[in-house]
């Protein structure tokens, strides 16, 4: 019930007056609402908050937009420099590669298998225009090009072996050396086909015999003493 303000005596809700002192009683449910302080006060959080995707597209617009920047500085001081376009295709082509990785990156981080693929393709594109340019394309096709087929089959094997595993611990080092091992034993075959055409092994038997043992090591724990961590709980898998 409403109070006097003046005399402090209680009185009826229909009640203008205080009955004493006449003083006009204020009835609080009458009173205006006081505004807020702050004026976003019905801001929801939707109307700041920026989605994740949102986020990448407006990142990856800046860098595109840089990219694009770049490339025309590169070939403008080229052309006033030289009268023609010379050395700007180098940068052009290392430009673009690194616009098609951010590209991979940005639409197929979730699904490996295409992001290896479309990875190993860009790459093969790359090194091919780069030693088209210095006319090197032999050293392309002999050396650059079944290294990055070795590279990419020995990746894609390594994570094969790695996903199928039942339990993820110290196995998944014993195949990550393993990879290791192979990629080394390819390179040097490639190699040496290259100088000598002829398949000889030299430094890669060096690195397999040192990488053996630990190989041996990490799958004889995780496998015969079931000494192994649970990655997943590690990583957060």
């Amino acid at each position: 019930m409403p109070y006097c303000s003046r005399c402090g005596i209680e009185v009826d809700n229909h009640v203008k007056n205080c009955p004493l002192c006449n003083a006009e009683i204020q009835h609080l449910d009458k009173i205006p609402a006081i505004p807020g302080i702050f004026p976003d006060d019905n801001l929801k959080t939707d109307d700041y908050y920026i989605p994740f995707e949102k986020k990448k597209k407006i990142i990856w617009s800046i860098f595109s937009f840089l990219l694009a920047t770049a490339l025309l500085i590169i070939f403008a001081v080229n052309f006033l420099l030289s009268k023609t376009i010379t050395w700007a295709w180098i940068p052009l082509f290392s430009l673009l590669f690194a616009w098609g990785i951010t590209a991979i990156i940005y639409y197929l981080y979730k699904k490996i298998f295409l992001f290896l693929l479309f990875i190993f393709i860009l790459t093969s594109v790359y090194l091919f225009f780069l030693f088209l340019v210095i006319k090197l394309i032999n050293l392309f096709i002999l050396l650059a090009f079944p290294a990055l087929i070795v590279i990419f089959t020995n990746i894609i094997i390594v994570f094969l072996l790695c996903k199928k595993a039942k339990k993820k611990g110290y196995n998944i080092i014993g195949f990550i050396l393993s990879g290791s091992a192979l990629l080394c034993i390819g390179i040097d075959i490639i190699i040496s086909f290259f100088i000598t055409s002829k398949i000889i092994l030299t430094w890669s038997i060096v690195i397999v015999s040192l990488l053996l043992p630990f190989v041996l090591f990490f799958f004889y724990i995780h496998y015969i003493l079931k000494w192994t961590p649970d990655i997943n709980k590690i990583f957060h898998i």
